[in-house]
Order: structure tokens, then sequence, then C-alpha cells
């Protein structure tokens, strides 16, 4: 790694990206307390999308869910807040989530985590998972299984627009000791839907694992960014 000691985040990017091309530089706790966040430490305000003199956007990757938040909903809405700003500017970052599992006797290893997609041939190259992941190829979550298509496209591939409405399949997978009940689709930061899940579909495993299928369609009127979000009480 680069010094890091007494050099500023600018210079700091810069040298990481420099080693290189496909190394991803990535934003972690960025509100943490005790001065430990980036964006507090350098300023940062998500309405304009600037910070103080320290404050450097030369990264790839922002941490939205930090293991130390896993019960703290306030604070993971805010971070999301803030990388939603981002994507409404026009800033593409791609959203991660970790448990921060420096022990075992605090944060529980995987809980959040990031699922990357990746070509069955790249499972175990390097590389080419940090190149999906650089894509925005990725969701974040604490334990529901994602699978959103818009026009047949995954997370992190872009959409041509070929009317004023967009079709939208939503497929949700979790354990049946968990409960998904909420849906949320924000279109550049603004919030576009909301609906309920409805009740769930047992699937294979013996009953194990429930799962939540919703097709809607939204009207478009500019390209933006569209985001999935599900969330559950229990």
């Amino acid at each position: 790694a680069p010094e890091y000691l007494n050099v500023q985040p600018a210079a700091r990017c810069a040298a990481l990206h420099g080693r290189d091309p496909d190394l991803i530089v990535q934003v972690n706790h960025p509100r943490l307390e005790g001065g430990i966040g980036y964006f507090d430490a350098t300023g940062y305000d998500p309405r304009s999308g600037q910070g103080g003199e320290l404050y450097s956007d030369d990264y790839d990757s922002l941490e939205v869910w930090n293991g130390f938040d896993l019960a703290r909903r306030d604070q993971v809405d805010r971070v999301f807040g803030d990388w939603l700003a981002m994507l409404a500017r026009g800033r593409r970052v791609t959203a991660t989530g970790s448990s921060d599992s420096h022990t075992i006797r605090s944060e529980m290893a995987g809980y959040p985590r990031t699922y990357v997609r990746t070509p069955i041939a790249g499972v175990a190259d390097t590389r080419a998972l940090l190149r999906a992941l650089r894509k925005g190829r990725a969701f974040v979550t604490s334990g529901p299984f994602l699978n959103v298509k818009v026009e047949g496209k995954g997370p992190g591939e872009e959409v041509v627009l070929r009317g004023d409405r967009i079709e939208i399949a939503i497929h949700v997978q979790v354990a049946s000791w968990m409960q998904v009940n909420a849906l949320r689709v924000y279109l550049g930061g603004v919030l576009v839907h909301r609906a309920a899940l409805g009740p769930p579909t047992q699937v294979r495993f013996a009953g194990l694992a429930n799962r939540y299928e919703r097709t809607i369609r939204l009207p478009v009127d500019q390209p933006a960014a569209l985001v999935v979000a599900v969330d559950g009480d229990k």
C-alpha cells in the first residue's frame, strides 16, 4: 500500500489508482462517529456534492451499510440518502456493505454483505470480480437475496428507453425465518414507487425459503439511475 500518514485524500486516492487500473478505492463507514467517518471529517455536503479542502471524490465505491449500523436504521438511511444524492447528480458510485468484523465477539461476520454478479467463468477471477463491482453489478443485503431486472437488464447495466414506461421484474428470496414486506423504487434519487410485497410463496428446500415476486411498470421521462430496496420487520 502507498504511504498514507499525513497524506491528503486526493493524493492517496491518486496513488492507489496509479497502482492498478482494476483497483477499487472504497470509502468505508462515511458517517461513523468519533471523527472516523470520511464525510464528516471532510465536511461533505450531500446536497451540493462538495466538501471541504480535504475532501476528494476520487473513489469508486461507497459502503452504504456497515456492521456497526446493523441495528441503527437511521444511520443506514442517512448514508443511503448520501448515495442516492450522488446518483441523482450523475455521479456513478457502487454501493457496498460489509460487516466490519474485527473480532468474533462483536460484529457478526456476513451481516451485512455485498453480492456481486460475475460470469461463471469469472468466479475465481479476482479481476473479473473487481470489474463487475466497479460496474455496479452488485447489491447489498443483510439476508434477502434480490434479483432485479429492468427491461431484462440487471444491476449495473444500462437500459435504452424505447417509450415512456419501463418494466421492472423483482424477485426476492429469503429464509423462512425472515420477513420482507415492503418495496421501494427510486429514480434519480426520488422515491417513485412504494408498495407492500404481499404474502410469500414457499419454494424448495422443504419449505425453508420464501419467495416474493412483483412486476411493475413505471413512467420514465428522462435518463436516471434506478434503485430497488426491500425491507421487513423481522
